[in-house]
């Protein structure tokens, strides 16, 4: 807990490794993951530093690595239409990303990854080929099939004379040879055909005959790289000149042409050798695929052990990137942060490396000492990671500051289960919860839905709002917002002359609840009014105990750093002045609790037709309460204890006093530290320290705690607010949507109707109690209670303003690239 409640101690080393065995070196620290190192040359590019080459031959073998994976995940489309399985890339169980990285030369993977890569090249680009050129000779095919339409006399004269109605049609082949003419055969775009076709008639003058014939399913347009729609065309012309001009015309339009005899027996002869080619195509095709398959199914095996090869070169050359390089003697130096608890490993870690390398300058290792501010370092596990997260969205605890998160893991959860207090809703939330505890195991690490994979994230926070939703639930006892008598009532309903004959009256004046609310408080008359008042005098008491505990953090932290003036003059005027006014409600609202106004009321408290003050004027409103305590004139309140105006005032004055302490002690302070400073250590602390700027800060200080306590105080009524809200949308969803249907048969006397009304009923309450209050209303209390520990409660103490530890961690990589892969 020591470690979770402030930042692990962190040392500052300093690193000398020899140039020989820096990857070496780096390796063994990687392994140890303990070490996050200060980069030495910050101004200096990228480019310019003295390992740029090799990172830049480990991006280079990065993308090849990348490039595997996406021909993978293409082939497997493409495989798996022809019936193959799918090639998925397999953890190599013999290769360890903590094993020795001279166990495989980067130079020997290079070239086996150089050699895949061409040979993936080579087939791929014969693969393409044999597609393009079956997508060809199909197309082919399809042409032929058509080709006797095309060339035959129907529909000739029609397709010409759409354009000239005066054309006069020779009869077809009248007076023509038929060795004279010339044919274009091809297809087409669908939706080009009628411009092509106009294009055609212009060029020609009209000498042409033009005919198309649709062809049936999708081909292959190389253009789109896609299945299109197309049509097969015939053009019968006359001439060289004419020909060259139109074929010029079929490449502006992207025609795919094709050299069809108009001679029957021909077409015949070239349809047989055509599918003769492709049976043939279709027999490479398949083994093209087995090739393809095979060698993709020994890459799989060796892809994953090339990632975490690849990616610890690039971290290793990006780590000595931020070393000095003492070209003299060949030495680098470098910095870096360690917690201290762990310099022992990083010891051992350089032995090791001296005894395997038989280096003769060893690698050394010292502590320094240093002014800066180490990185904040809070060792997570499943339970505190998602509180940690929430608190390290809002800012990273500086060195040595109290994290939030140590707190956060009970307020977080309570605060929600206040605003959502219910057992029915909390135990169907604790379900949920438990659930994805119980697939844990199956989905750690797995690629999941984004919002499932954020819920399963959270699903110890869950969890725990689950729990203390119950807990609430049975404080306010309710259960989808049905009461549960679980210790018998002390109310009573009581009728005759002389009652209202809707009025309950106690049956023990003596005896409270055992535990929670009297159940008769819930459908009672006045429910609302007491659920109202009960529920806002705890978000306030919540509220400012909540605000007292960031305060006493403050102290805590500034007895840690030893900041006098921050206990004296900033810690003790806040607490004041937040107990002198809403500490003092706070007292008012449970002393209010203790005096038994009703039994003052009670005349006789054994005849049950008494006459019984129900007003109880005896009985202040606290807020005027506390508004009279501002105003100098007297008040007509009854006091609820001796000299309570004396008491009220002393508070008041001493809430004014604690202003000033707030504002001015605090610069003067300082300012005479930083005078001290400088006559011990000269002019160096000049830009360090600007008296206007500490008096400006500590004056909005000052306005925006005394403000941010009225308006923090009064934000905890979000608590009141959305339990309010919470129990009323419960009632409506069982008062307007189940109770009826329920009732159905009761009042139709029909069992049929009351098991169909039973199950409509049930459905639309239950939709709407999913939707609406497990959904919704959920997610509004979770963002409720994290704005309340963000603003309200750590606006008291935290600083946020510090730096993550981000070590060179093996284990650490290997998170990041399997959050990548998914």
């Amino acid at each position: 807990m020591g470690s979770f409640w402030r930042s692990k101690d962190m040392s500052l080393i300093q690193l000398f490794i020899q140039f020989d065995n820096a990857r070496d070196t780096l390796d063994e620290l990687g392994k140890v993951g303990a070490i996050e190192f200060i980069d030495l040359n910050p101004h200096v590019s990228a480019f310019h530093r003295n390992f740029a080459n090799e990172v830049k031959i480990a991006d280079s073998m990065d993308r090849q690595i990348r490039s595997f994976y996406s021909f993978i995940e293409n082939a497997n489309e493409e495989l798996g239409e022809e019936g193959f399985n799918p090639i998925i890339v397999v953890e190599d169980l013999a290769y360890s990303i903590f094993q020795d990285i001279n166990e495989y030369p980067l130079s020997d993977l290079q070239e086996e990854m150089d050699e895949f890569e061409q040979d993936i090249e080579q087939i791929n680009m014969n693969y393409e080929q044999i597609k393009q050129r079956k997508y060809n000779l199909t197309e082919y095919v399809q042409v032929l099939e058509i080709s006797d339409y095309l060339f035959s006399e129907e529909g000739i004269i029609d397709s010409i004379q759409s354009y000239d109605d005066s054309f006069e049609m020779m009869e077809y082949g009248e007076n023509i040879g038929l060795g004279s003419l010339r044919y274009i055969t091809g297809t087409i775009n669908f939706q080009k055909k009628n411009d092509f076709h106009k294009i055609c008639w212009r060029v020609s003058r009209g000498n042409i005959y033009a005919k198309f014939e649709e062809i049936e399913g999708l081909l292959y347009d190389i253009d789109s790289q896609s299945f299109i729609q197309k049509v097969g065309f015939s053009l019968v012309i006359q001439g060289e000149i004419l020909e060259h001009k139109l074929i010029q015309v079929c490449e502006s339009f992207r025609v795919q042409r094709h050299n069809v005899s108009p001679v029957f027996e021909e077409r015949v002869d070239k349809l047989h050798t055509i599918q003769n080619d492709l049976d043939d195509l279709q027999l490479i095709e398949k083994q093209t695929h087995d090739q393809i398959y095979h060698m993709l199914e020994k890459l799989s095996h060796r892809l994953d052990n090339w990632k975490y090869r690849v990616h610890k070169e690039k971290g290793i050359a990006h780590t000595m990137n931020k070393f000095h390089y003492d070209t003299g003697d060949k030495c680098l130096i470098g910095e870096g942060w360690i917690p201290t608890e762990q310099l022992d490993e990083a010891h051992m870690a350089l032995d090791f490396v001296k005894v395997n390398t038989g280096a003769q300058i060893p690698p050394l290792l010292q502590v320094i000492e240093s002014d800066d501010t180490p990185p904040t370092y809070f060792p997570t596990d499943k339970l505190t990671k998602g509180f940690q997260a929430i608190i390290s969205s809002y800012g990273i605890p500086r060195y040595k500051e109290i994290n939030p998160a140590a707190l956060t893991v009970i307020t977080f959860p309570f605060q929600f289960g206040v605003m959502f207090g219910d057992l029915g809703h909390g135990f169907l939330l604790l379900l949920f919860a438990l659930y994805m505890l119980y697939k844990e195991n199956d989905w750690a690490g797995k690629k999941l839905n984004e919002m499932i994979e954020i819920l399963f994230s959270g699903r110890y926070i869950i969890l725990l709002m689950a729990l203390f939703s119950i807990y609430v639930g049975a404080i306010y006892n309710e259960c989808f917002s049905i009461p549960i008598d679980f210790f018998g009532s002390n109310w009573e309903l009581v009728t005759g002359e002389n009652s209202t004959n809707t009025s309950y009256y106690p049956i023990d004046i003596n005896r409270a609840y055992p535990f929670g609310v009297d159940p008769v408080w819930k459908g009672s008359e006045n429910e609302l009014l007491y659920y109202n008042s009960l529920k806002m005098k705890i978000s306030v008491v919540i509220g400012v105990t909540h605000m007292v505990a960031g305060l006493y953090l403050k102290l805590l932290n500034g007895i840690y750093f030893k900041k006098v003036e921050d206990i004296f003059f900033e810690f003790v005027p806040q607490v004041l002045f937040l107990l002198c006014l809403f500490g003092y409600l706070s007292f008012l609202i449970f002393f209010k609790w203790t005096i038994p106004f009703l039994q003052n009321d009670l005349v006789d408290v054994n005849n049950r037709t008494s006459i019984y003050d129900l007003d109880t004027q005896q009985a202040p409103l606290l807020l005027n309460v506390l508004i009279y305590m501002f105003l100098p004139t007297s008040n007509d309140l009854p006091e609820l204890y001796p000299n309570q105006s004396i008491v009220e005032w002393t508070l008041v004055i001493l809430s004014f006093i604690c202003i000033p302490l707030m504002l001015i002690p605090k610069p003067i302070i300082l300012n005479m530290q930083y005078k001290k400073r400088m006559r011990e250590g000269g002019e160096q602390y000049w830009e360090e320290f600007d008296i206007k700027e500490i008096i400006v800060h500590q004056s909005l200080e000052t306005i925006e705690f005394i403000l941010g306590t009225i308006s923090h105080t009064a934000s905890y009524l979000r608590l009141w607010a959305l339990s309010l809200a919470h129990a009323e949308l419960s009632t409506v969803f069982w008062e307007l949507a189940f109770a009826p249907a329920l009732s159905l048969g009761i009042i139709t006397g029909s069992p049929y109707l009351s098991i169909i009304g039973s199950i409509v009923g049930f459905a639309i309450w239950g939709s709407a109690t999913l939707i609406v209050i497990m959904s919704m209303e959920g997610l509004s209390a979770f963002l409720h209670a994290l704005r309340l520990h963000w603003v309200e409660f750590q606006s008291k103490f935290y600083a946020g303003d510090g730096r993550k530890f981000m070590p060179f961690s093996y284990t650490r990589m290997k998170k990041n690239l399997e959050k990548l892969d998914q």
